[in-house]
C-alpha cells in the first residue's frame, strides 16, 4: 500500500494552463441599487490599469521543473509518514496538493488520495479534543470578543468562528463552557481558488485545512485571477428580501433570493472595492460545480459554501484573504 501511495503522488501529470483576462460584471445580491445602477443599466467597465492587474502571475513553472518539484514532495511526504511525524507529513502533502491543483486540469482526481490522508492527518493535529498542534489558549468567554482581542494583539493572525468551535467542539457561540481554556490557531486561514482544476483550497498558514470542488465563470465571463479580500458574508437564506436583490446582465431582470432562476444559493462572500460584484457563493446546481458557467463568480455547493463561511466568520475582527490562479 505505501509503494501504490508513494506512485500515485510521482506519476500525476503536469499541464499548465494560460490565464484569463478578467471583465467586470454585475453579480451583486446587495440593497436596491442606487438609481445610476438601475436594471438595465451597464455597470462601469474596470480601468484598464485594473483589466492588467486582474490577470495574475506570469504562467506557472516549466512542467520540467514542476515534475522535479512534485516528486520531491512526494519523497518527503512518504519519509515522514514512515517516521510517524504526521505535521510534516501534512506540510509536505498540502505543497504537493496546491503544485498539482494549480498546474493540472485534472488535479481534482489526481488529488484524491492525498486529500484523503491529510483530513485523517488533520483530525489529529487540528481537532483532536486535548490538541496544542500550533496553537495557544486564552481565557473562555464570548467568542466574538475573543477573536477581536486576538486580531489586537496579534494583527498578523486571521481565525474565524467557525473553526476556533470546532477546535474546541463548541456546538453554540453564545454559550462558551467555563472551566477551561479555549485553543485558538496561531496561523491564519486563506482562500486559494485553482481555477485549473476547478478547486477550492482553505490554508491554516502552510497547512490545508479543507478543499472543495468548485464551479467558474464561462469564457465570455471569466472568473478574474489575483488576490482579493472577502468584506462581507452574507446569509442570503435569512437576509431581508430586498437585500438579496440581483439583476441579471443578459437580460435586466430583477431576481431574489427563492425565485427558481436566482443563482447565489444560501451564502455570498463577496470581495471588497472595486471587486464588490465578485465573489463566493452557493449553488442549488450540481452540474454548476467543476464547470466553466458563472458571470465570474466563484461557485460552490450549498454546504460547502455555508461550512467555508462559518469557517471565515470573524464577527468583524478580520478580512480574509482570497488568492485566485
Amino acid at each position: 500500500m505505501r509503494a501504490l501511495f508513494l506512485a500515485s503522488l510521482l506519476l500525476a501529470g503536469l499541464v499548465t494552463s494560460g490565464w484569463l483576462v478578467a471583465q467586470r460584471i454585475s453579480l451583486s445580491p446587495q440593497a436596491p441599487a442606487e438609481p445610476e445602477a438601475a436594471a438595465g443599466t451597464p455597470e462601469p467597465k474596470i480601468r484598464e490599469t485594473e483589466e492588467r492587474d486582474l490577470q495574475g502571475p506570469a504562467p506557472a513553472q516549466p512542467a520540467a521543473e514542476l515534475d522535479t518539484a512534485t516528486r520531491a514532495l512526494a519523497k518527503r511526504a512518504e519519509e515522514a509518514r514512515v517516521k510517524g511525524d504526521q505535521p510534516e507529513e501534512a506540510l509536505a502533502l498540502s505543497r504537493w496538493v496546491a503544485k498539482i491543483l494549480e498546474s493540472n486540469s485534472d488535479g481534482w482526481q489526481k488529488t484524491t488520495d492525498s486529500r484523503s490522508r491529510i483530513a485523517v492527518i488533520n483530525t489529529a493535529l487540528w481537532f483532536a479534543p486535548k490538541g496544542t498542534f500550533r496553537s495557544e489558549f486564552v481565557e473562555p468567554g464570548p467568542l466574538s470578543k475573543i477573536l477581536k482581542a486576538l486580531r489586537t494583539r496579534k494583527p498578523a493572525v486571521r481565525a474565524g468562528l467557525g473553526l476556533v468551535m470546532k477546535m474546541n467542539q463548541i456546538s453554540d457561540a453564545n454559550r462558551v463552557p467555563g472551566g477551561r481554556k479555549l485553543r485558538v490557531p496561531v496561523d491564519s486561514l486563506e482562500v486559494i481558488v485553482h481555477k485549473n482544476s476547478k478547486a477550492l483550497e482553505l490554508r491554516l498558514g502552510e497547512y490545508l485545512l479543507e478543499c472543495w470542488r468548485i464551479g467558474i465563470g464561462k469564457p465570455v465571463s471569466p472568473t478574474p485571477t489575483g488576490s482579493f479580500e472577502i468584506q462581507e458574508i452574507v446569509k442570503l437564506d435569512v437576509a431581508e428580501r430586498s437585500a438579496t436583490r440581483w439583476v441579471r446582465p443578459e437580460d435586466g431582470r430583477e431576481l431574489f433570493f427563492g425565485d427558481p432562476e436566482y443563482p447565489f444559493g444560501t451564502r455570498f462572500l463577496r470581495f471588497s472595492e472595486p471587486y464588490q460584484h465578485y465573489g463566493i457563493h452557493g449553488t442549488d446546481t450540481d452540474a454548476a460545480i467543476g464547470a466553466e458557467i458563472s458571470h465570474g463568480c466563484v461557485r460552490m455547493r450549498n454546504e460547502d459554501v455555508a461550512e467555508l463561511a462559518s469557517y471565515l466568520d470573524s464577527a468583524g475582527a478580520a478580512r480574509f484573504q482570497v488568492h485566485i490562479h
